[in-house]
């Protein structure tokens, strides 16, 4: 199928495309990637390891389709609906943190299609605090806290912000204040904080864990407070070309992925001085994976913690203010393995 070459500078992630009837001649674009088998086997696939799902097909299937896969609103995949003939495009699930709004918009840039916007900020020309903290990397510490934001936005009530950078530009609608605030940058916020993502976790594992049991490794050993933060999973590209890798990606709500070969890893194994590892070394080519590579990817920030278990190792790095707001999500490669 021939596919259409546009540049985005929005797009980001993995995102998948899913027609309801296969034999429909449909023109994407390369950060697209359209999946096979069976309606639900294609959606298993879709909501298991890609961040974005573009549906196409009708509203009616779509929803019986998916009910079984709504987990929750802070970790959803993005879902959004274009009809055939890409009239008109539909954020149906996770509109703001999963990104769907911004996914209609590339879609809107591809296909000049119409978006069809049906959450109150969005129809209201109203920055939700919630879209807001996806487009700077950020993530709301409850749930509860975006309502009441979101709903005073709505009531054409101000909100009180402190503590922000002051690169980042809010609507006339936040005021920044230096007392007492509705929403804070990390702490502060008497309804709500946003906490950076700034946080990058370098995987090793055995080749035959499941990926429940990597994310069951994960939620034991990586502290709570840490694992809302994350922004990237990185490992060796072996590591990242296994299904249980983008499986755990997901689970875990870690919206970016990379990898790295040996020739970088060996360098940053250099850097950080690591002792050698002859087991490790003999089946991946270089002595270490989860430290080196959450080093190279966090654009060598400050390690955290590294903790192991028989089967896996985790490494925990944070990137620094500097590379943090200055990271664009990027558009993902995707292995083979999941198309």
């Amino acid at each position: 199928m021939r596919r259409l070459h546009t540049v985005s500078e929005r797009v980001k992630m993995k995102t998948a495309l899913i027609k309801v009837r296969k034999a429909l001649i449909f023109e994407h674009p390369e950060w697209m990637h359209e999946l096979h088998g069976t309606l639900s086997e294609r959606l298993e696939k879709g909501f298991s390891y890609y961040n974005r799902i573009v549906f196409v097909g009708s509203m009616g299937i779509l929803i019986r389709k998916i009910k079984d896969h709504i987990c929750s609103k802070m970790s959803d995949s993005a879902v959004v609906l274009l009809d055939e003939k890409r009239q008109f495009c539909i954020p149906v699930l996770s509109s703001h943190l999963g990104g769907a709004v911004d996914l209609c918009r590339e879609l809107q840039a591809v296909y000049n299609c119409t978006p069809v916007f049906t959450t109150a900020t969005d129809l209201n020309g109203k920055l939700g605090i919630d879209l807001f903290a996806l487009r700077h990397k950020m993530m709301p510490d409850n749930h509860e806290g975006i309502l009441k934001i979101n709903s005073r936005l709505l009531s054409s009530q101000q909100i009180m912000i402190k503590g922000f950078p002051e690169t980042f530009h809010f609507p006339e609608d936040y005021l920044k204040v230096s007392d007492e605030a509705d929403v804070g940058f990390e702490a502060g916020g008497t309804i709500l904080n946003l906490k950076k993502k700034n946080l990058v976790l370098g995987a090793g594992f055995h080749k035959d864990i499941r990926t429940t049991e990597l994310y069951n490794e994960f939620c034991q050993l990586i502290p709570e407070e840490y694992q809302k933060r994350i922004l990237i999973l990185t490992s060796h590209k072996r590591k990242w070309n296994s299904r249980q890798f983008h499986g755990f990606a997901r689970k875990a709500a870690i919206p970016e992925t990379s990898y790295f070969e040996n020739d970088a890893l060996s360098v940053a194994i250099r850097e950080l001085n690591l002792d050698d590892n002859e087991v490790v070394r003999r089946h991946m080519g270089v002595s270490h994976v989860s430290q080196p590579s959450a080093y190279l990817a966090s654009k060598r920030g400050k390690e955290l913690l590294t903790v192991k278990s028989r089967t896996t190792k985790f490494a925990l790095f944070e990137m620094e203010d500097t590379e943090w707001m200055n990271y664009e999500y990027t558009r993902e490669t995707v292995p083979e393995v999941l198309i």
